[in-house]
């Protein structure tokens, strides 16, 4: 069965994105994240975030490897926020922010558009 996903891109001004530790803007990619349309299991489920944030190779071969669903976009691989927290616990915490910020911004858009 083919899944079907929404990009979801941070939508804030310039101003209010944080900065990387060099300064700089982060690239798109990295504020860029999809949700599985039409899944009714756990919030947290529906979240795919970008594997490359955190930064291991390892992690994205162990995806593979677990046949893991992937999004792949623009040179980019996005992997559920669930697997990723799974395999990262010490930083378990700040994935859940992130992913409810996501389904927040993706309810946001669904009331927008049914308005």
């Amino acid at each position: 069965m083919h899944q079907t996903y929404t990009k979801i891109e941070a939508s804030l001004s310039k101003e209010e994105i944080p900065r990387l530790p060099t300064g700089q803007l982060p690239p798109l990619w990295m504020r860029t994240s999809f949700i599985r349309d039409g899944h009714h299991g756990r919030e947290i489920d529906r979240v795919m975030v970008p594997i490359e944030v955190f930064g291991e190779v390892a992690l994205f071969m162990r995806a593979c490897y677990d046949g893991i669903p992937m999004v792949f976009d623009d040179g980019h691989a996005y992997v559920p926020a669930s697997w990723v927290i799974q395999m990262r616990p010490e930083i378990a915490a700040q994935v859940e922010v992130v992913a409810r910020r996501i389904v927040e911004l993706d309810s946001e858009a669904v009331d927008e558009s049914a308005a």
